[in-house]
């Protein structure tokens, strides 16, 4: 099966952009409450909002939309707001049927938040995703009223740019977590990328059939051979697919220091 034949069931469903008259950060496209505490997010480069004070394990969470389908994906994380892979292992999943609010105790495996930092990606089919930090249980509140750099999305250190290998395995384990909003990093700042690749780091704003097309497709996915680099250009040939076994090569380009995803 060829790579058009492929895309035609992964990409056949059109990523829908969360855009607004406001001009919201595409990581909070709708407000969250936690503990009565509004998630509050700081400079337009963002990758998360912040609940100020910490919270109970049993503290309600709740979104400003109408009753629907609710997934929130828990996850440890440290003050930057970066999940390990053992972590994203331990993901907590709460959901809610009909309802814009759940408590942090409904998770599915019947088991309590521990004492920590946490990110969650709280997802509504009609609104997207809204990426919030909070701290459960006894200690310092989170910082609010200072403004990210302008490198926020780059400064987290949440992808590894420096090999093309890391790049494309950076792809695998989005789809593995469920965190796709680190891959908006992977665009070169030159625009030189085909719509493919614009698709895949574009894979946060899509709706949620397309994300979980997305995770069917890469979750599987590995590297399967050493980068082929020549000067600012590499090739990484991969496996991906339901059941991991179709070959593609990613082609890369090098700018400004950091490998990015070019086309494949």
């Amino acid at each position: 099966m060829n790579r058009a034949l492929i895309f035609s069931a992964f990409l056949s469903l059109s990523l829908t952009l969360q855009t607004s008259a406001e001009e919201r950060p595409v990581v909070y496209p709708f407000d969250v409450k936690v503990a009565d505490q509004e998630a509050v997010i700081s400079g337009k480069h963002a990758i998360f909002a912040k609940i100020p004070q910490p919270v109970s394990n049993d503290a309600q969470v709740l979104l400003d939309a109408d009753p629907e389908m609710v997934i929130i994906n828990v996850f440890r994380c440290n003050e930057k707001g970066e999940v390990t892979t053992a972590d994203s292992a331990k993901a907590k999943i709460i959901m809610a049927q009909n309802d814009n609010k759940v408590q942090l105790n409904q998770t599915m495996d019947s088991t309590t938040l521990e004492d920590g930092l946490y990110l969650m990606n709280i997802v509504l089919r009609s609104k997207g995703t809204s990426r919030v930090m909070f701290r459960v249980g006894e200690g310092e509140a989170l910082a609010t009223d200072k403004k990210m750099p302008e490198d926020q999305t780059n400064a987290t250190g949440a992808i590894d740019q420096s090999s093309p290998d890391k790049v494309v395995t950076a792809i695998f384990d989005a789809a593995r977590n469920g965190d796709f909003t680190p891959l908006k990093t992977l665009l070169p700042p030159s625009g030189k990328h085909d719509g493919d690749v614009e698709r895949v780091c574009g894979a946060a704003d899509a709706d949620a059939e397309t994300k979980a097309s997305f995770t069917s497709f890469f979750k599987t996915g590995k590297v399967s051979a050493p980068a082929r680099i020549s000067g600012d250009k590499a090739q990484v040939d991969f496996l991906f697919g339901p059941d991991g076994t179709k070959k593609e090569t990613m082609n890369l380009i090098l700018e400004e220091g950091k490998w990015y995803l070019g086309s494949f």
